[in-house]
Order: C-alpha cells, then structure tokens, then sequence
C-alpha cells in the first residue's frame, strides 16, 4: 500500500519514480476538473485493480477502496471497458467487488437534469435514476459541439458522466504512430478480374484527344471533320488497346507477392514488453507458411512466434529496435478479384494494445486510401464502377431520340439534375473533389435547398480518369448520396450510374453540323427543368 500514488482524491498504483526498468512515463494529474482525465496505461491499469482487490478482500479499508474505485471509474472508456482485454477483465472484476462490498439495501438515487442552449433552441433531459431500477439506469444523450451542457445533481448516490466528442472530417490524418511505426510494401503480381480491368482501363479516356478524333468524335473546332463510329471500329479500338497494355510475357508471370514488413519506434517511450504485427492480407491471398517458418527457425530469428488465422498474419517480436528492421514473407493468390480494397497493418504493444501504430497499405500501382466517404455516423461505399465523362454532343447516340430522358426518368432514374461550372479540383485522402457553382437546377429530390449560384461539391475515386476542367460547364445528373460536406450540404458520389455531359461551347454550336444537337440538347434541359419525368 506504501506504493500507491496520489492524484487529487484518487489513488493508483503506476510506475515507480526511481526504477531504471521504468517503460512508460507518468501519467500527469488534470489541471482542473473540466479537462479530460489522462490516459494511464494497461499496466497501472490492471496493477490497481489488483490494490483494490487487496483492500477489499485482505484490509477492508473502506475509505482507501473508494479513492482507488474513483480512479479506476475515471479510466474507463466511453463504451465500458479499459486498455486491452485482460486489465479489463481484472479491473472489472474489482470493481464488481467494489460494487457487492459497498451495497446497501436502502433507498438511494439521483436527480440528473441536463440542459442546454443549441442552434435549435433549448433542450432538457430530465433522469430519475434509482438503486431499484432492473434496467434503464444507462442513457445517451446528444448535444451539439461547442454547446453549452449544464448538469444539475441532486440525490444521496453517486453516478459517472462520461462525454465522448466527435468531429466529421473528410481527410482523417493519422494519429496513432507517435512512437511505433510500421510499414508494409508489396511487390509483384495480382491478377484482376475482367470487370476490374474493363472498370480501370477500358472506358473513353476523352483527355486523350488523339483517341478521341480517331475513333470519330469531333473536338471544339466547327471545322473539325467527324467521321461516325461504327461498332467494329469501337471494338478495334479496345482490342488494340489491351494489346498495347498487356505485358510481353504474360504467361511467365505467377499471381505471387512478396510482402516486406518494416517496424521500428522513435525512441522516446519503451514497451512493456512483446509486440506483435497484425497484418491483414489484400483480398484473395494467403501467406506461404514455409517463408514464415524459416523467420523463426534462422539463427537471427527475426521473428520469435508466428499465427495466422483467416486473413490475419500475426507475428510476434520480442522487442522493437530504434532502427528500421525488415522481414519478409510471400503470398500466392488463390483467386483473382475485382476491386482489390487495401488492407491494415497495425504494430502493437501487446500488453498495452493502446500504444499502437495503425497503417493501410494497397495493391502494387493501386492507392492504399479507403474510398469510403463519412459524415456523421453515415458512411457511403466508393468503390464500384468508375464514371465515364460524355463528351459535348457526343456522336453515336444523337440519332437515338431522347437518349437523355431515358437515362433520367426510366434507367437508372437519378435523383438529382444540376448544369454546373467547376471552379476549382482539389484532392482528399481517395477522391478528387470538383468544387462547382450551380448554374440551373433541373431536378432534385433531397436536397431542396438547392438553387443557381450555390455550390455543390462531386467526387469520384482517385483511381478513375474523370477530370472536369475548372472554368467549364457540364450537365450532371445521378443518385443521392448519404453523405454531407462540411457546411451541411449533400456532397455527390460520381460512379457508373451518374451522367457527365460537357456542355458545348456557343462556338460549337454555331456550326452548321452542331446545330441539331444543340437544339437537342437545349430542348432536353427546358423539358425536364420544367416538367420533369412524365412517368
């Protein structure tokens, strides 16, 4: 007991000032009650609810076991537990104990209100919590960030208030490397299914203007000669292409990677012990089991245990140096996927899981950023099909009548209909942002608030070739998202269902062989802006 530490009027049992084994730092005191309560680690953690096992169980010190209870109670997380699976157990454990020994049969409550003065007006939660309630003496409660929140007690218990803030951003930095550091690297082959190949490079790419005009279409010149397309010529065209694209000797190589895992810290803050690399295999591999082997089995021994379950490599170092230290392992493909999502590495403590170094890595040439976009507690999947940009009156479908309506009202029927101009692109962790101002509004379904001269953000996935050229014009058309912007405005997902036209240039159409379709396209924008689908 002469070794508990003393902070306000809690107490704890952490590292000792004077030992030279000493791995992690103190844990400094809150400077009032209104700042968050420090983070101690897994080790204090399960030590002190081992001490107030001892005073309840061996010394009966009532007084001393509710100081330790308060400490524990403050370390915990906002959805109950603690660091790592066994300090929660133990301190769990204490704290039932805790909980038996200090029980009394007589009436006990609290009186909670909970105010505050939000955007909306003012709220108030009321809470009668009693020691006889069988259930519901747990709520959660919602405020704005950067409200107010005033909380009234009364009663003759005790309670814990805990408050969780959450922030929406759209490029999440990584905060967890402050000492351990990991990095996974994969090299080699990976085979991809059709509809991948098709997806990542067999779509018009219209920023090649040689491709362009000689498959027929005309550019922004009047005087440009274009020539229709038929379907052979279309074919020829992408056969050639994947000619071009496909390596010299295809068949020599084997859908076999080499994964190299490099770890090492900083220096600054020790571990308390082993650490383990949780690496998780890209989509459709696994690890050979013999390379893993020979990582334990050398004279180095690199590696002094190994695991795999399911996709997961799990490999155990007794220690981690200072500098950067590498092993290696292959992987053979067992099925060829489509859309190859990246995968998570993450270096850890293992008897301190909190200090950790989480990393995402990709395929070889592919992005290892997450297309998912998050708002809220709403989070929107990217990851299907890339979208393909239409060229202003593009030929081959101008002969087809209202090829634009059947798109809007009948297949896949969008949602919204806005002709913008892009101001600016910018790019955010997986996707390029087209920050763009609304020129007309043709149709809409949620967002009502939508009106020319706003602004509206479009997004597609950084490994598609869409570009939308600031200072133009185009007509967009597509589906709702479930996402919003950081001012609260619905932001739009580009993929293979939304419809990017480019809008012709006055020059164009004042061709003679543009005319038709500009006329076309005019009469298009007035009838749906007006009437909308007559369906």
């Amino acid at each position: 007991m002469a070794m508990a530490q003393e902070t306000g009027d809690k107490l704890y049992w952490g590292s000792v000032i004077s030992s030279q084994s000493n791995v992690v730092s103190p844990t400094p005191a809150p400077r009032s009650p209104a700042d968050p309560v420090p983070q101690a680690p897994a080790l204090w953690i399960e030590t002190t609810a081992y001490g107030l096992l001892h005073l309840l169980l061996r010394e009966g010190r009532a007084e001393m076991a509710d100081q330790v209870a308060a400490w524990l109670t403050h370390q915990g997380s906002f959805q109950g537990g603690f660091r790592s699976t066994q300090d929660t157990v133990i301190a769990l454990d204490a704290l039932s104990a805790y909980w038996i020994a200090s029980h009394t049969a007589e009436d006990r409550g609290l009186n909670v209100t909970i105010s505050s003065q939000g955007r909306n007006g003012f709220k108030s939660h009321v809470l009668q919590l009693s020691n006889h309630q069988a259930q519901g003496v747990e709520e959660e409660l919602q405020f704005s960030l950067g409200s107010k929140i005033n909380v009234k007690v009364g009663g003759n218990s005790k309670g814990t208030l805990k408050v969780l803030r959450t922030y929406n951003v759209l490029d999440m930095q990584n905060t967890t490397c402050q000492d351990l550091q990991i990095e996974v690297t994969v090299q080699g082959h990976v085979e991809y299914t059709m509809a991948a190949e098709e997806d990542y490079k067999d779509y018009y790419d219209y920023e090649n203007q040689g491709d362009s005009e000689s498959l027929g279409f005309a550019g922004d010149d009047p005087g440009a000669l274009s020539r229709p397309v038929t379907p052979l010529q279309l074919f020829e065209g992408r056969r050639s292409r994947r000619r071009r694209e496909v390596p010299k000797v295809a068949e020599e190589q084997e859908a076999r990677v080499q994964y190299t895992v490099c770890i090492w810290r900083n220096g600054k803050v020790g571990l308390s012990g082993m650490a383990i690399a949780d690496i998780t295999l890209l989509s459709g591999f696994h690890a050979l089991r013999a390379d893993l082997e020979k990582l334990t089995s050398l004279s180095d021994r690199y590696v002094s245990h190994f695991e795999t379950e399911g996709p997961h490599v799990l490999l155990y170092f007794d220690s981690v140096p200072t500098s950067r230290e590498c092993v290696g392992f292959g992987a053979v493909q067992e099925v060829a996927v489509g859309l190859v999502q990246p995968a998570s590495a993450t270096l850890y403590d293992y008897y301190n899981p909190e200090h950790k170094c989480s990393v995402f890595y990709g395929a070889p040439t592919k992005s290892k950023l997450l297309s998912t976009l998050c708002s809220a507690d709403v989070c929107q999947c990217a990851e299907g099909k890339c979208p393909r940009q239409r060229r202003a009156l593009e030929r081959g479908q101008m002969e087809e009548e209202g090829y634009r309506m059947k798109f809007a009202c009948y297949y896949p029927r969008v949602d919204y209909g806005f002709q913008v101009k892009v101001l600016r692109e910018d790019s955010r962790a997986a996707f390029r942002l087209f920050e763009t101002s609304v020129v007309q509004v043709l149709h809409f379904s949620k967002d009502a608030q939508a009106a020319a001269g706003q602004t509206r953000n479009f997004l597609v996935r950084a490994s598609c070739r869409l570009r939308l050229e600031p200072g133009k014009e185009y007509l967009i058309m597509g589906l709702d998202g479930t996402t919003h912007d950081l001012k609260g405005q619905p932001q739009y997902l580009l993929d293979s269902n939304s419809w990017i036209e480019e809008m012709p240039s006055e020059r164009l159409c004042r061709s003679t062989r543009q005319r038709a379709a500009c006329a076309q396209l005019r009469a298009f924008l007035q009838e749906y802006g007006t009437q909308g689908c007559q369906v």
